[in-house]
């Protein structure tokens, strides 16, 4: 939930709320509601870090691609921007072995959270990876990063605070941009920096 216009504070301020029988209660910990059921060693998904207004979200992205029967393939997006998945379905095709244009292509943003967040391209983009490879990512692992027409990953904002959230999880190993100088990363966390969508197939499958 978010306020157009606040009269005590910032429109930047998010609240997280779910709907019990006793009206609207506030989630104090959000991602422990979006990654509650996630399934382990499951091919297509992926973890991201997002940022809406002040707030950073831990959540899982899901893709699924199979065969199409039909001579044109079939893209559904619920949460993500349609438009914007052709985009990065595009940049697969041509930057990756893997094209989809014989694939019906399935994108899901799980927990029913609507992202506008340029950093989910790349885990999009490995999600969409990890379908076609029939691979799974390792649970420990999140992917975030922009990614632009030309295949090149680029930072996104307030990546400070986006890996001291992925690292208060648990989590062990983040792929994402280069880290700008000055921004202090969490001793516990791994990071794996990348330039490119090419680069991306062997850091994310390096465990197979």
């Amino acid at each position: 939930m978010r306020a157009p216009k606040n009269r005590f504070g910032s429109t930047l301020e998010v609240g997280v709320f779910e709907m019990r029988g006793s009206g609207l209660q506030a989630l104090s910990n959000p991602a422990e509601f979006f990654l509650a059921e996630r399934a382990l060693d499951t091919q297509g998904s992926v973890i991201t870090a997002l940022r809406d207004g002040v707030r950073n979200f831990v959540l899982e992205i899901q893709v699924l691609t199979v065969k199409t029967n039909f001579g044109q393939p079939r893209r559904t997006s619920h949460g993500f921007d349609l438009s914007k998945f052709h985009l990065l379905l595009a940049v697969v095709a041509k930057f990756t072995p893997f094209t989809c244009e014989q694939h019906d292509a399935y994108l899901n943003i799980v927990g029913g959270l609507k992202i506008t967040d340029p950093a989910a391209d790349l885990a999009i983009v490995a999600a969409v990876l990890s379908s076609r490879l029939e691979k799974e990512i390792p649970t420990d692992t999140v992917v975030l990063g922009e990614v632009g027409l030309s295949g090149e990953v680029r930072r996104v904002q307030q990546l400070d605070a986006r890996l001291i959230e992925i690292d208060k999880l648990g989590f062990k190993r983040v792929i994402c941009p280069n880290v700008p100088k000055g921004v202090e990363t969490p001793k516990g966390l791994e990071i794996k920096s990348i330039k490119s969508v090419a680069q991306l197939i062997p850091v994310l499958f390096s465990n197979h």
